[in-house]
């Protein structure tokens, strides 16, 4: 065996010498189900999480913590399911976990799997607090002082977050200062909250350096003033613990205007990976960069497209405006479209952004005209909710208008629109691909492979392997699904597995039936894939903003000050953080932020 192949056979076996405690699906399958806050939550379970469930439902708060972290995290064959996983943490919650019942108010107070329900976070806080867990207790102060599940009371909220804060509870002071910074304009509000953050970054806390930093980019609630958020982002980024997604993406958009070329390098695969980390402003700051192009900073144009999407769908108000300026203007593959470009303004403005509500202005009686002509797939929705209204459009006939909002996506280089898109040209699609076209279709899987799509990585493998629609090229087709089994996703590990084998098996014939027969099941499979994707989009909240103009000076900011960040995920990006700045050798290509 040559020493290539046993480097690519390595992770492999890593990953199997550990199958055994992941939830396997050849370990047998079970229908599930846990009631998620709004109802009898179905959903299938695996192997050992057959096991869990058992002990979770007879008692074990621990198993129960152990299944919400394994949807969450998609562990094994257990898809992502953030309804499955707010179920089980409510069941630890229940059982007397703390820490379950601060997790799940969390993601129901930020609306993670469906749109938000304040009175059951709040219930759900309280059941926490009640269990002496401070970070339950600051979100009940953090409902207290909305007003949104319990009658608003500000002083005793306050009240709570000071007594949580000087206890050391450290969630008290971040959901106070962000409450105060960024949804009040009183200006004590917003200076006592900056006094915090000063406080929180002496300390080398993340949280409090990305607030203090923003404070000093903004100009709000301090006097503004570059120098010192540069240098406060970059404290936070590189020498703080905890959540420092925000101080980065700070510190990144500084990096992308010195000019340096490996400043560039650096502030690009942050903006990136704090955009892919839901922070809007990095998305916006990305695409920024991505449109002025610096030496150094390797961005494609599509990804100027991109980046805005990304940004307007975590509701950044500045990105939704760069974007409708695309369509108003026309740029790389995107056609002028004036629809499009005042849907984009207008939510913009909706959500804070004086520069969209301008952009309308001054596009005077022809803004009316286009808001007339606004297509029947919302071009402001999230780019998930376009695609499943686009799917029920075309089976129910209306072709035309599927055609228009997937191709839109498209030109905006949504890899789930090119996946999608590249089904119905390369299997037909009645009433929108009447006549199929397959060397097409495996361009556009292809384009949404290269970006990183998982099931369109496992298709171009196959396809290469096999020459389906493609020029056979098994090299190509190990690293397609190489890429896809570094994702974590058990059916390419196992595809990916039998294809290293390949050459030494002896049970050579049979290894190439079951490859035959996977081949012929492609279709399927991508029928199956489909499926799922639309109920994934479906299932995940999508809340249409009012028409009305919020004119807080803080309605353009992010929300990330009190986004849910699990931690898993906290410790996949600080692990890239200190990669990326020398502060570790080792960076592990399972970790998203490492692609």
């Amino acid at each position: 065996m040559s020493l290539l192949r046993l480097f690519l056979l390595l992770p492999i076996a890593l990953f199997l010498t550990g199958a055994s405690k992941a939830p396997l699906a050849r370990d047998g399958h079970r229908d599930g189900f846990v009631v998620d806050g709004k109802q009898n939550y179905p959903f299938k379970l695996y192997g050992v999480a057959i096991k869990w469930d058992r002990d979770c439902k007879s008692g074990k708060a621990d198993m129960c913590m152990r299944l919400g972290d394994a949807f969450v995290a998609g562990e094994g064959d257990l898809r992502i399911d953030l309804r499955a996983a707010i179920g089980y943490y409510l069941l630890a919650c229940d059982k007397g976990r703390a820490l379950g019942c601060s997790t799940a108010a969390a993601m129901v107070r930020e609306g993670r799997a469906y749109a938000p329900i304040p009175e059951l976070a709040y219930r759900t806080a309280e059941k926490g607090c009640a269990l002496k867990d401070g970070d339950s207790c600051a979100a009940v102060a953090l409902h207290i002082y909305r007003g949104d599940a319990v009658a608003a009371d500000k002083p005793r909220a306050k009240a709570m977050w000071d007594a949580g804060c000087a206890a050391a509870r450290d969630d008290n002071c971040r959901l106070k200062a962000g409450a105060l910074f960024y949804e009040s304009d009183d200006a004590a509000d917003q200076a006592a909250a900056i006094a915090l953050y000063r406080t929180a970054c002496a300390a080398k806390q993340g949280w409090g350096c990305s607030g203090l930093a923003d404070a000093y980019a903004r100009g709000r609630g301090i006097a503004k003033d570059d120098a010192q958020a540069a240098a406060t982002a970059r404290t936070g980024c590189l020498g703080a613990s905890g959540d420092i997604v925000l101080a980065c993406a700070i510190h990144a958009r500084y990096l992308s205007m010195t000019g340096n070329p490996a400043d560039a390098k650096k502030a690009s695969g942050m903006l990136t990976n704090a955009c892919l980390a839901k922070v809007g402003e990095a998305c916006n700051d990305a695409g920024l960069m991505a449109k002025r192009n610096p030496p150094g900073s390797g961005f494609a144009t599509w990804e100027v497209a991109r980046s805005f999407r990304d940004g307007c769908d975590l509701d950044y108000g500045p990105a939704c405006g760069n974007l409708g300026e695309l369509y108003a203007g026309g740029f790389d593959k995107i056609d002028r479209d004036s629809a499009y470009a005042v849907a984009l303004y207008d939510k913009g403005c909706r959500l804070g952004d004086a520069a969209s509500c301008r952009r309308a202005q001054a596009m005077g009686s022809a803004a009316d005209a286009a808001r007339a002509r606004k297509p029947a797939i919302d071009p402001a929705a999230p780019a998930r909710v376009q695609l499943a209204q686009a799917a029920e459009f075309a089976k129910k006939g209306r072709g035309d208008d599927a055609y228009l909002a997937v191709g839109r996506l498209m030109e905006e280089a949504v890899d789930a629109a090119e996946w999608m898109f590249g089904g119905w040209l390369y299997y037909g699609q009645p009433g929108v691909v009447d006549t199929p076209n397959k060397r097409d279709g495996a361009i556009l899987f292809e384009n949404a492979a290269r970006q990183g799509h998982v099931e369109a990585l496992k298709w171009a493998g196959m396809a290469y392997w096999y020459g389906d629609g493609v020029t056979q090229n098994r090299d190509k087709a190990l690293g397609y699904m190489r890429a896809a089994a570094l994702r974590n996703d058990q059916m390419a590990e196992n595809i990916y597995r039998s294809m290293l084998a390949e050459p030494i098996r002896q049970d050579y014939i049979r290894r190439e039936r079951e490859m035959a027969e996977a081949a012929e099941r492609q279709r399927n499979s991508w029928s199956s894939a489909f499926s799922a994707a639309l109920s994934a989009w479906a299932a995940q909240p999508y809340r249409p903003l009012s028409s009305g103009f919020s004119s807080s000076s803080s309605s353009a900011a992010s929300s990330s000050w009190q986004n849910y960040q699990n931690r898993a995920d906290q410790t996949n990006f600080n692990n890239y953080i200190k990669y990326m700045s020398g502060g570790t050798t080792a960076c592990i290509s399972s970790n998203p932020y490492c692609r």
